[in-house]
């Protein structure tokens, strides 16, 4: 069957060459030819193969519950039976989905008792997770703290750099249990805040869960974790540094007078903590992260005024402050 289509009506071979073979100047024997053809006008019907079924994205053994038929209602049920969950989104085609797909996999083996790992198919037509969102890139990592979440992770899919931030989303505040712990607490992180809490009701003092809540909301602000949120229990401890009163929130500054949040300014919340905090802390130095792709990042600071530029590694997991960067 020969036809061509236009604005869905169908003209025959036939009655084309009927109008234009005089001016083509077609031999007859070419024409004779075509007509000799049973040609026939009919709409033409679209034939599409079916979707192969998705298959695991994550092999077997891995320490990941992959759901690769994107059961999204199976996140939240096993979200609710671990501490701190790690899902990942991915599409089973995408060449950045498949690269993170290693390295998510060294985190899982080594988080795995603390951390519910969990992959997604976030492509699948037929998948609900593809029905209830829409990612215009993958991958995607998601973590939840119990019920709070998603704090999405912007960081670069290296193995590192994830279990860095995972950690910090399993341990939000430091314990600072000695005076000892709170001037390493203060000396190591350039921006600190402190959280003053006396631990003598059940099961825990009021405004604790607040301020736990507002490290939380720090983390899906700052990924680099430059402002570290940490808890002290002992009055004894809290003195020595004139934090004040039981249920006071410290923010500790190099250059400046440190901070005692105003609660008669402000409402004691989360994300009135939070906020206070991005206001006023300071940092000297600012970590330029590359997204991977063509992007203004540098470019966008240089603009600022003048500035000094330091090209260096950077391991996510050290213990100890760079050399480079205490010199």
């Amino acid at each position: 069957m020969f036809s061509i289509h236009n604005n869905k009506k169908t003209f025959s071979i036939l009655h084309v060459l009927s109008v234009f073979s005089p001016l083509w100047n077609l031999p007859d024997a070419v024409v004779a030819e075509v007509k000799s053809l049973r040609v026939e006008e009919s709409r033409a019907k679209n034939v599409v193969a079916a979707a192969r079924p998705p298959v695991r994205f994550f092999p077997a053994e891995a320490p990941v519950v992959d759901l690769y038929l994107g059961q999204l209602d199976q996140v939240e049920r096993l979200r609710s039976m671990a501490e701190v969950s790690l899902i990942f989104f991915y599409a089973p085609w995408c060449a950045h989905s498949m690269a993170a797909r290693q390295e998510v996999q060294q985190v899982a083996k080594k988080l795995a008792k603390q951390v519910q790992f969990v992959a997604v198919n976030c492509w699948w037509s037929q998948g609900k997770c593809r029905r209830q969102n829409r990612f215009y890139h993958y991958p995607i990592i998601h973590l939840f703290y119990r019920r709070f979440g998603p704090i999405e992770y912007r960081g670069p899919f290296v193995a590192s750099y994830i279990e860095s931030f995972t950690l910090k989303v399993i341990t939000p505040l430091t314990y600072l249990p000695t005076r000892a712990h709170l001037e390493e607490f203060l000396s190591y992180h350039e921006s600190g805040v402190v959280g003053v809490f006396q631990f003598n009701s059940s099961p825990q003092p009021p405004g604790y869960i607040t301020y736990l809540s507002s490290a939380l909301q720090a983390l899906r602000r700052d990924y680099h974790g430059i402002v570290r949120f940490g808890v002290v229990t002992s009055k004894h401890v809290a003195e020595a540094f004139s934090l004040g009163e039981d249920e006071t929130v410290y923010l500790y500054r190099r250059f400046n007078s440190s901070l005692i949040f105003p609660r008669k300014e402000r409402n004691f919340t989360s994300s009135a903590i939070c906020n206070w905090v991005f206001e006023h802390y300071e940092t000297v130095l600012q970590w330029l992260q590359p997204p991977g792709t063509k992007s203004r990042l540098l470019e966008e600071e240089l603009t600022k005024g003048p500035a000094l530029l330091l090209f260096m590694p950077h391991n996510p997991l050290q213990s100890e402050p760079s050399a480079i960067l205490q010199q």
